[in-house]
């Protein structure tokens, strides 16, 4: 299985890493807060889920970059993934 590649080194809440039109966020840290930002997000977004839970994330999208409120993502303790599909 080919791995994804590694597009920001480690934010505040963890790695974004990316494979075809998928993008993942892994949230490392769990003190992350109610939301991750990621800066320099234009890509436009098909869906936004938990990979896990594949529940859906609420987001809002800035010229800045992209809100992902991590509401309904479930509680893993090591590696919580956000899976983000773009057009």
């Amino acid at each position: 299985m080919e791995r994804g590649v590694i597009l920001s080194s480690l934010k505040k809440w963890g790695v974004l890493t990316a494979k075809g039109k998928r993008y993942f966020a892994h949230i490392l840290n769990t003190d992350s807060g109610p939301y991750i930002f990621i800066p320099g997000f234009k890509e436009k977004i098909a869906s936004v889920t938990g990979f896990k839970t594949q529940n859906k994330l609420k987001t809002n999208q800035q010229p800045e970059g992209l809100f992902v409120y991590l509401a309904g993502l479930g509680n893993d303790r090591i590696d919580r993934i956000v899976e983000i599909d773009i057009e």
